[in-house]
């Protein structure tokens, strides 16, 4: 009786980036295909942000078609459709938490040179670097603070040059000291691969658990994929991943 009051309970979310979804989650069990048992009703839906959660808003699931009938998306009135700093989340119960994000200086020399390290790791002597973002968020609320870079080796890459790269990493805290995970890393682009964009595109407690979750996407020319991400006790968990284009 009482596991089918903790299930009755559980958080049930939808998370979706632009119009394509992402994942649904039920408590702490992430589904492979979501959405699917949501197709065709109105559901509620808010823009989450970097200081809170968006006015509500309501639409359809509606099946993908073509190239891509196993995925699940949004509307088609649904406008937002560029990759961007929001997403979106549909809760049932009450409203995902969301974390206090603080944005770090781009142009720090600690963070270029901690990233320009980390290339050279990766067989580029001489690394130019960009950083797009550097956040600092506490994602499992153990008070402190981990940190999520994406960099790039300039602003216009190209498909020729062996030292354009793109990367995507958080530090974390193990113990007492401090670890680099990679969420993604490329270079060495070629036709049909690359140049790649990276971006950290949302944050809340989704499934309700008392750790944030987050949203990291990539997209090159052909495509984008989304995952969804924990971290705990210094491990960086993938709970959901979804993409669409070449």
């Amino acid at each position: 009786m009482i596991a089918a009051l903790i299930v009755l309970m559980a958080q049930t979310s939808i998370v979706s980036v632009n119009r394509l979804i992402v994942g649904e989650c039920a408590g702490k069990v992430w589904t492979d295909k979501p959405g699917r048992r949501h197709l065709g009703k109105e559901l509620e839906w808010r823009q989450v942000l970097a200081n809170g959660l968006g006015t509500p808003e309501t639409f359809k699931l509606v099946q993908g078609g073509g190239s891509f009938p196993d995925h699940v998306y949004l509307g088609e009135n649904v406008t937002d459709i560029d990759l961007g700093p929001t997403f979106r989340v549909r809760v049932a119960g009450s409203k995902p938490k969301t974390p206090k994000l603080v944005a770090l200086n781009p142009r720090d020399r600690a963070l270029l040179d901690f990233v320009r390290f980390y290339v050279r790791s990766k067989g580029i002597t001489n690394p130019k670097v960009v950083i797009d973002q550097a956040l600092a968020v506490d994602l499992d609320r153990d008070g402190m603070k981990e940190v999520l870079i994406s960099a790039r080796s300039r602003t216009n890459p190209t498909i020729e040059s062996k030292d354009d790269y793109c990367v995507a990493l958080l530090r974390a805290r193990v113990g007492q000291a401090m670890k680099t995970i990679e969420l993604g890393y490329y270079s060495n682009y070629r036709q049909q691969y690359g140049p790649f964009e990276s971006e950290f595109v949302g944050f809340a407690d989704y499934d309700g658990d008392g750790t944030f979750e987050f949203v990291h996407a990539v997209k090159d020319p052909w495509g984008e994929l989304y995952g969804v991400y924990r971290v705990r006790r210094g491990r960086l968990v993938k709970l959901s991943e979804v993409g669409e284009g070449d």
